[in-house]
């Protein structure tokens, strides 16, 4: 469900995941609930990429046990690609365990402030749907225009780079009001990789031959 769950094993959990698109530093805040006045409750973590499962991130870790508790977390550092996931597990026992956490992330970056609601903006993938990582896919977008347009692979510099832009364009044409309709069957991703290669098709190297 959107707004929660109930882990069905204690060796299995509950993980919900958000992929930062951009570098900044991301502030969580939220409530985890556990309503039933049975069994022994459920265990929130806050984990990010960079981190295992015993470290989690600094505080931010919670139980909640016939009631709910606060889950707030700030100033979690993140790189664009890096993810956060939100982690329940139960307690010594499974009886009783349906949980709501319904998380906000408020993610500051380059001067921008994006919001995400776990409940509306973390649906995972379709059943049968097989999803490349953003990142992954920016890079490789990145790779094939460079060597389109300029017939070289970019440098390493140069990828951060262009990941970072596609990155920046995706989550403005997914969230900014001003951004332009689409054209049919074009995706966010896509049209960030046009733009990418609109500025390669501008550059003096693609311009000028020595």
């Amino acid at each position: 469900q959107a707004s929660g769950g109930h882990p069905d094993a204690p060796e299995r959990s509950v993980i919900r995941r958000w992929t930062a698109p951009l570098t900044g530093v991301v502030r969580v805040s939220g409530a985890l609930s556990h309503p039933s006045p049975n069994g022994d409750g459920v265990h929130g973590l806050l984990v990010h990429s960079s981190k295992d499962r015993a470290q989690a991130v600094a505080g931010a870790a919670w139980t909640a046990a016939h009631g709910s508790v606060e889950t707030n977390a700030e100033a979690v550092e993140v790189q664009a690609g890096d993810t956060l996931d939100l982690i329940v597990e139960s307690g010594s026992t499974i009886t009783s365990d349906s949980f709501a956490w319904r998380a906000t992330l408020e993610l500051t970056a380059g001067g921008q402030r994006l919001r995400y609601d776990a409940e509306r903006d973390f649906a995972g993938p379709a059943a049968g749907e097989v999803v490349a990582s953003p990142t992954a896919e920016a890079a490789s977008a990145a790779r094939a225009a460079w060597q389109l347009a300029l017939g070289r692979d970019p440098s390493r510099q140069e990828l951060v780079d262009a990941v970072a832009l596609i990155a920046r364009q995706v989550t403005w044409l997914q969230t900014s009001p001003e951004r332009p309709a689409l054209a049919e069957g074009t995706t966010p991703l896509d049209q960030a990789v046009t733009d990418l290669c609109q500025v390669l098709l501008s550059c003096n190297e693609f311009l000028y031959v020595d």
